[in-house]
C-alpha cells in the first residue's frame, strides 16, 4: 500500500489503493477461471465415460436378447 506524507499525517495514495483492489479482483477472476475450466474438464470426462457404460450396455442387452431368443 502506498502512503504520503503532507504535514505531518499519513493519508492512503486512493489511486494506488484501487489499483491494488483491482489486481487482487483479477486474480480471483483468473482462479475462479482455472477452477471452472477444471470442473468443466472433469464434467466431460465424466459425459464421456457415461456414454461409453450406455453403450457397452447396449451391446451387452443385444447379447443377452440373442441368446434368450435362440
Amino acid at each position: 500500500m502506498s502512503f504520503s506524507s503532507s504535514a505531518g499525517s499519513i493519508t492512503r495514495n486512493p489511486a494506488v489503493t484501487e489499483a491494488n483492489r483491482l489486481h487482487e479482483i483479477k486474480q480471483r477472476i483468473a482462479l475462479a477461471q482455472a477452477q471452472m475450466d477444471r470442473s468443466f474438464d472433469t464434467l466431460e470426462l465424466a459425459l464421456m465415460q457415461m456414454s461409453d457404460a450406455r453403450a457397452q450396455i447396449a451391446t451387452l442387452a443385444g447379447v443377452i436378447n440373442q441368446g434368450s431368443s435362440t
